[in-house]
């Protein structure tokens, strides 16, 4: 005889955006066969127009079984930790989409997928930007990225995630500028020491001389002798590319 296990959820709303409760309670139910899907890899993304509303959903996947233990009775969930952390940012005055409800799903008390929705930023690109425009053309967006990852840092926040693809920018006249961060859940908050700091550019797959630039820009604005800035700023480079590449071959065609 086959019992249906009952689904309990978890769901916390941002005041802004009470009205989008119903919307947010049926998210378990509509995501999987609607909106537009935007990424699909271990977690989904999907976008949702809602009473005029872009609503960017990022689905979590189920966590393995450790996993499911330690979230559910002692660590916050990935959709939690986005949240709050998004929070967190927006109060040291680092952009982040706008945070609008998280959702946890448990069944007999065990947690199963987590949801995490914010506004989504439509007219923003990522960084990844940089790597389909000629280099010359790079320096100027380049020495704004710097100055702006070395601002997170002194506001106490490390992205331990901190690839293109997890910073979003546009750029006004009027402003110049502007960055946003996302894929908040993996973050460290307190002092960043610079020589941490120059960690955070490992991702960044940079030619030699964008790297110099890069460092000489985050040194000046945190204090950080260049040279020494440079030094680390590429060692972390090349050893996080030396072992991506030992176990992802297939990039060997896109390193720089």
């Amino acid at each position: 005889m086959y019992i249906q296990k009952k689904v309990v959820m978890k769901i916390s709303i941002h005041p802004k955006y009470n009205f989008l409760e119903s919307f947010v309670r049926s998210v378990p139910e509509i995501f999987q066969n609607e909106g537009e899907c935007i990424y699909k890899g271990r977690n989904e993304v999907k976008v949702f127009e809602v009473d005029g509303i872009r609503v960017n959903i990022k689905s979590f996947r189920i966590p393995h079984m450790v996993n499911r233990l330690v979230y559910s009775s002692v660590r916050k969930s990935k959709a939690a930790r986005s949240y709050v952390y998004a929070l967190r940012c927006l109060a040291s005055g680092v952009l982040t989409p706008e945070p609008i409800a998280y959702m946890e799903t448990y069944t007999c008390g065990w947690i199963g997928r987590s949801y995490y929705l914010s506004i989504h930023e439509a007219d923003m690109r990522s960084m990844n930007y940089i790597y389909a425009v000629p280099d010359e053309e790079t320096k100027p967006l380049l020495e704004a990225y710097a100055r702006f990852t070395a601002f997170v840092h002194r506001q106490g926040i490390y992205h331990k995630d901190y690839s293109p693809g997890n910073v979003l920018f546009d750029e006004s006249p009027q402003q110049g500028y502007r960055f946003s961060m996302i894929d908040l859940n993996r973050i460290d908050f307190g002092p960043v020491s610079p020589e941490k700091g120059c960690h955070a550019f490992e991702r960044t797959n940079l030619h030699d001389d964008q790297i110099d630039w890069v460092a000489r820009v985050y040194a000046e604005e945190r204090g950080m002798d260049p040279e020494l800035c440079k030094n680390l700023t590429k060692s972390y480079h090349d050893a996080f590319w030396r072992s991506f590449l030992k176990r992802h071959p297939e990039w060997e065609r896109v390193y720089r």
